[in-house]
């Protein structure tokens, strides 16, 4: 197998002889235009492996067709064995302690065992290392520079934190002790004289500076650059507008602020939409439209159009969840300001903008308990008002009286304290109205007593009175 490995990965060795060198027992399956091709007796054969790994193959082409503007034109192999030769390898490029890519950019080497332990981020991201380099051979013609082609396969793999702090860690090092090389140092010579790890780190904060700090698109004009002018001393300031020696200024002034925090994600990760998705779906709207946001940039710069209306669809989404969020702390609001009609007005609103959203998103509880406290005040307000209309009718001032007790009561559940004054107010004007009846009652009747007697008095029989000799004698009631 090592004769099979050192022939199928000799430097510039054509894609069509690397498919060629397969053994009859040599397992394999396309996914689009990626051979998967497995060593016979391997733990895992060619179906499985495309099966687990086949949509972050598909993924990553098509995103490296965005991102470079073109696609290799023949196929990518990527051959799983099960004991690379050492020999072999050393011949060719270590992308990673399981991984090496040929030269050329036409296919890769893996070791089966030690790639089915890593975790799906990390195996995902050594099969999007291999392939970009196919993509970056076939937009420059194969005369990219090696130390941008290393970069940017680092750059667009999926950013894992400890190793992104890894990588800024190595680079802040050189820094901080003065030996971190320029942009010259690091494009003119073949190796660096450094470890492998420390200049792939290198290599990816150059890329990382010229990504962020002069767009994504640049990129992909970089590399295009070189089909047509492969002397890196011409094409960078071609392409990004400025002398070397401004490139290595810009570079170093941007390299604290990528020490503080920048190393943590780079662009080319906004091509995934996983995470604003997954945000969206758990509400957290803001978060996911400033995700969304990046993506959009991106897709922008690109020209990415199906990408672009998938990722503004989301943008827009988010929207109407921000603002149903947002009606809702309204509504909030206006209930504790005791505002029951604009509370109620605005609930409608809220109902309508969560209609456009996941059934999921919907916030169906607080909903409801807003509603329950907007319909008691709105009827409490109304009951309120129909006491303070009928408080002159003395016919119905009990009724007039229970009805703004109830308000009252209403008023206290719901902490309105000035509406529940207004209806102590009026429960205890009809109580004074009521106790000035009573009294005026009891006074007429005191009077109507007094009149009743006094007649009475009047109508009783003539009296009789004792003469001086106890004789009886009758007189008029005038007498």
């Amino acid at each position: 197998m090592s004769v099979l490995l050192t022939a199928a990965l000799a430097t510039l060795a054509p894609s069509r002889e690397v498919l060629a060198q397969q053994t009859p027992e040599d397992d394999s399956i396309d996914v689009g235009r990626v051979r998967i091709a497995v060593e016979a007796n391997s733990l895992i054969d060619a179906a499985g492996l495309a099966e687990t790994y086949g949509p972050g193959i598909t993924t990553a082409w098509d995103q490296f067709t965005a991102l470079f503007g073109s696609e290799p034109d023949q196929p990518f192999e990527i051959r799983f064995l099960i004991s690379p030769d050492p020999a072999a390898t050393a011949l060719i490029v270590q992308v990673a302690d399981a991984a090496w890519a040929a030269p050329d950019g036409r296919s890769g080497v893996v070791a089966v065992e030690p790639f089915l332990a890593l975790s799906p981020i990390e195996a995902d991201n050594i099969l999007r290392n291999l392939l970009s380099r196919g993509f970056m051979r076939q937009a420059s013609d194969g005369r990219l520079h090696p130390a941008l082609v290393n970069g940017i396969a680092r750059y667009v793999e999926r950013p894992i934190p400890a190793k992104q702090a890894r990588l800024g860690s190595l680079v802040q090092g050189l820094d901080q002790a003065g030996t971190r090389p320029t942009i010259g140092v690091v494009l003119g010579r073949e190796t660096l004289g450094l470890d492998p790890e420390t200049a792939t780190a290198v290599h990816y904060s150059l890329v990382a500076f010229i990504a962020e700090r002069y767009g994504v698109a640049s990129l992909q004009t970089l590399v295009q650059a070189f089909a047509t002018q492969p002397d890196w001393e011409q094409a960078l300031p071609s392409v990004l507008g400025q002398s070397i020696e401004e490139l290595n200024a810009a570079w170093a002034d941007f390299l604290p602020r990528w020490f503080a925090s920048g190393w943590r994600d780079n662009a080319v990760s906004a091509f995934d939409l996983s995470r604003a998705q997954s945000l969206f779906e758990r509400g957290a709207y803001e978060a996911a439209s400033a995700e969304a946001s990046r993506s959009q940039q991106l897709f922008n710069a690109l020209g990415d159009q199906p990408m672009l209306s998938r990722v503004e669809g989301l943008l827009a989404q988010g929207a109407v969840g921000l603002q149903a969020d947002g009606m809702m702390a309204d509504v909030q609001a206006s209930l504790e300001a005791h505002d029951y009609e604009r509370a109620t007005a605005l609930l409608d609103e809220a109902e309508r903008l969560y209609g456009q959203l996941p059934e999921s998103h919907r916030p169906a509880d607080a909903i409801a308990t807003y509603r329950s406290i907007a319909t008691r005040g709105l009827e409490a307000v109304a009951q309120l008002s129909g006491a303070k209309a009928n408080a002159d009718s003395w016919l119905g001032v009990r009724q007039t009286r229970a009805d703004a007790l109830g308000a009252g009561e209403e008023f206290a559940y719901l902490g309105d304290a000035d509406r529940l004054g207004d209806a102590n107010g009026l429960v205890r004007s009809l109580d004074r109205r009521l106790e000035r009846l009573v009294l005026g009652l009891a006074a007429v009747s005191l009077l109507t007593a007094a009149w009743l007697g006094v007649w009475v008095w009047f109508r009783a029989p003539a009296k009789l009175v004792w003469g001086s000799r106890g004789q009886i004698v009758r007189t008029s009631r005038s007498a």
